[in-house]
């Protein structure tokens, strides 16, 4: 088989010694995170002419972003990017890139800025008249965007969540709307703004919302009881805004404190009478009116006679190692509560002795068929001796103390083993069998 002569021309690049294609980046990192207004500079190394593409794709020595440049540094063979003042229009990718000999080569890293929530100057302190709405306006700026929630009185607002509609609150934007404002939204509003890259450190902003409304009573009909020859004060209370002012009555008619010789004691939204209780004529109704430019609320008090509680006797009725139980005579006919101090027995001066004296409050619980009620002391120290004393206590006041009253803890109980238990038992019957082989033999 014969050939025919044929040139053959093979042509064989090499790329230069030296040379590298690849590009890299001094920090290596391909994401930063930068805060605003911090510098920030990146190196790309590598041959050829090198650009920086910003975020939009051109250079960012011809783009449009401010603050953002890049610096050849020809001996080094690097192309140097500044961040001067990193502001949030900075976040991106950035691209260095280069060509040899046709060949496209890239480094790319990503800029995440941050900047901490803030808020924009708006009014904290919204006042409304009651019925209407309120629009609580928070505008937050951060990077990334925060998120927001609102929170009353530290208590979020959960009819912000989706899966909770209210027909009270609802969204604009991420300001809060409060729809029919009552005295009850009257408070303390905080929009949150939370930022998932900066864990615990969240930004809030206060709103104080004051809803303007006639006075409200807590209670409108109220029962106080008095002793004879003791003063006795009947407290009218209101939540208003504005504040309030107060009219008493008794027999329809205004009361006049120094023709009726009663005093009167008004503060924000509260007025007080107080009344000496002389005679049976001070007894029943008096009526107190509360007004402000919204409306009016009227409160009924009684004013009822009630002796205080006769000085109790104590009675030592069980005593265990760590507990006690006292009978307290006699049983009233009234609701009564039994206060009642207890401490260790030493031999110090009354005074110092009951200064480290232990209180428990018992309510009454009355003993059947009898007139007693008694009152249990707990975690008592086994064998130890203490004193006790007690008062009553009724709405109409307290009773002298008693007498004080001694006792002893007893002895911790020794609890036998399962073991111990199953040995005695096996002594037990072979005493009752040997007995038994003894009397049959």
């Amino acid at each position: 088989m014969k050939f025919r002569g044929c040139l053959i021309i093979v042509i064989l690049i090499f790329e230069p010694l030296g040379i590298s294609a690849e590009l890299k980046l001094q920090p290596p990192w391909l994401q930063v995170i930068q805060y605003v207004n911090e510098n920030y500079n990146v190196k790309c190394e590598g041959e050829g002419d090198k650009i920086w593409l910003n975020p939009t794709g051109r250079d960012v020595n011809t783009g449009s972003i401010p603050g953002v440049s890049a610096v050849k540094k020809p001996l080094e063979n690097v192309l140097q990017l500044k961040f001067n003042k990193i502001r949030k229009e900075h976040k991106g990718f950035y691209n260095c890139t280069t060509n040899i000999r046709g060949k496209k080569y890239s480094k790319a890293f990503e800029l995440i800025v941050i900047k901490p929530a803030t808020f924009e100057n708006t009014t904290t302190e919204i006042v409304v008249n009651e019925g209407t709405e309120a629009v609580l306006d928070c505008l937050p700026d951060g990077e990334p965007t925060p998120e927001i929630s609102w929170y009353f009185n530290d208590e979020l607002i959960a009819a912000m969540l989706p899966m909770y509609p209210s027909s009270k609150y609802s969204m604009q934007g991420v300001s809060l709307k409060i729809a029919d404002t009552t005295w009850k939204e009257s408070g303390t509003y905080t929009c949150r703004a939370f930022q998932k890259i900066l864990q615990n450190r969240d930004a809030e902003l206060v709103f104080r919302l004051k809803v303007r409304h006639k006075p409200v009573a807590l209670e409108k009909n109220i029962t106080v009881y008095g002793f004879r020859s003791e003063s006795r004060n009947l407290t009218c209370q209101v939540i208003a805004h504005p504040t309030a002012y107060f009219i008493w009555y008794r027999d329809n008619k205004p009361i006049d404190p120094k023709i009726d010789n009663l005093k009167i004691y008004n503060e924000d939204n509260i007025s007080i009478l107080e009344i000496f209780y002389a005679n049976s004529g001070v007894l029943g109704e008096y009526i107190c009116e509360a007004a402000n430019p919204f409306g009016m609320q009227t409160i009924n008090i009684e004013l009822q006679s009630i002796d205080k509680p006769e000085t109790p006797k104590l009675l030592i009725h069980d005593v265990y190692h760590t507990s006690v139980i006292i009978s307290v005579q006699p049983y009233p006919s009234y609701e009564f509560v039994c206060k009642m101090f207890y401490t260790e027995y030493t031999y110090c001066s009354y005074e110092e002795k009951w200064k480290k004296a232990k209180l428990i409050t018992c309510r009454n619980k009355k003993i059947s068929n009898t007139n007693k009620t008694h009152c249990t002391i707990d975690n008592l120290k086994p064998q130890t001796k203490y004193s006790v004393k007690a008062e009553l206590m009724n709405p109409g006041g307290n009773s002298n103390s008693s007498d004080e009253l001694l006792f002893k803890t007893r002895k911790e109980p020794i609890l036998l083993s399962s073991a111990t238990r199953i040995i005695k038992s096996y002594f037990l019957y072979f005493i009752v069998t040997f007995i038994r082989c003894t009397i049959l033999f």
